[in-house]
C-alpha cells in the first residue's frame, strides 16, 4: 500500500469537501480550489 498516495488523496478529498461547504455558506467563491501538500521530511527522525 502506498501510504503517501493515500495521504495525498485523503487530504485532497477533505479540502474539496471543505471548499464546497465554504462556498455553499458564502465564505469562498464557487469553484475555489485548495491544495494540500504531503512531504517526506528530510530527516525521518523528526517525525513531522
Amino acid at each position: 500500500m502506498n501510504y503517501i498516495a493515500l495521504a495525498k488523496k485523503s487530504i485532497d478529498d477533505i479540502l474539496v469537501s471543505a471548499a464546497k461547504k465554504a462556498a455553499q455558506q458564502g465564505e469562498l467563491p464557487e469553484g475555489a480550489e485548495l491544495k494540500g501538500i504531503v512531504e517526506i521530511p528530510k530527516d525521518l527522525s523528526n517525525g513531522d
